[in-house]
């Protein structure tokens, strides 16, 4: 008998029941000839939470969310990745208990608002928040959907190539008038490859020239406060939500134009992918 079938939360009717719900949808999770799982397949919570969404309701995918956790516990992986899967939840459970504060936009539309009042913010005077959530917004929206984490640490450049931006993990460099995200992975404390990501969006260029012209107080980090100190999770998604809601009239989060880009953006690249399970 597998020893997954002895966890405590449920039957063994109950675990092979969720089981072949999710290889379902994630085909190679579960081999039944051997009775073997694939735990990598859970590595993403935002994939496995978009892939179950568009199979089954809601309910059957909190569920399968709360699954997942017990099983990632039950095989003793590591505490942040069943904090995501945690967070996850938690949102699931409150589009389930509010559904009239959710919005049922698609990646267009968003992308229609962003272009949309590109001008407004250019040519306007803003706050400071406003400008940034809203440059947070059409990078997500208009170039690539990176993770809540991943943005916070991004840090910015204008004196250095590509190539000599290999410590951190993440860089902004803007290289002769251009600007490009840098994604550096890591095997073994040894940088493996380089995820080099260039900014194509004319309005996402224009508003970080602004940005860094006429809003931003410290020049090493991407993303801070008015003060330019460091932001924290909930600032920065906070921050995009309370943006959305007061001009969209509905919140958006990180989560929620991730799990749209999936669903809607065709022939996403190679790279892209890479970027995108970062």
């Amino acid at each position: 008998m597998p020893s997954y079938l002895k966890m405590k939360k449920y039957t063994p009717k109950e675990i092979m029941t969720g089981i072949k719900r999710l290889n379902r949808v994630m085909n190679g999770f579960y081999t039944e000839e051997t009775e073997e799982l694939d735990l990598t397949f859970l590595d993403n919570p935002e994939i496995t939470g978009s892939l179950l969404m568009s199979k089954y309701s809601i309910l059957t995918t909190i569920a399968s969310i709360e699954f997942i956790m017990e099983l990632l516990k039950f095989f003793g992986n590591d505490t942040d990745l069943i904090n995501r899967y945690d967070e996850l939840a938690s949102d699931l459970y409150d589009i389930k208990n509010n559904p009239t504060d959710y919005s049922k936009c698609s990646l267009i539309e968003l992308e229609e608002f962003c272009r949309k009042n590109y001008l407004k913010m250019m040519s306007g005077e803003n706050s400071f928040s406003s400008f940034r959530n809203f440059l947070v917004l059409c990078i997500l929206v208009l170039e690539i959907p990176i993770k809540l984490h991943d943005l916070l640490i991004v840090k910015y450049t204008f004196h250095h190539t590509k190539e000599e931006c290999f410590r951190e993990p993440i860089y902004l460099i803007k290289e002769e008038e251009e600007y490009y995200f840098v994604f550096n992975k890591r095997k073994n404390n040894k940088l493996n490859k380089q995820l080099i990501y260039h900014i194509k969006s004319n309005e996402v260029k224009n508003l970080m020239n602004k940005y860094f012209s006429n809003y931003v107080k410290n020049n090493k980090i991407f993303l801070t406060t008015a003060s330019g100190v460091e932001m924290s999770k909930a600032n920065l998604s906070n921050g995009l939500i309370n943006y959305t809601i007061k001009n969209l009239n509905f919140p958006i989060s990180v989560h929620d134009i991730r799990t749209l880009y999936l669903r809607e953006r065709l022939n996403i690249s190679e790279l892209e992918k890479e970027i995108f399970t970062f």
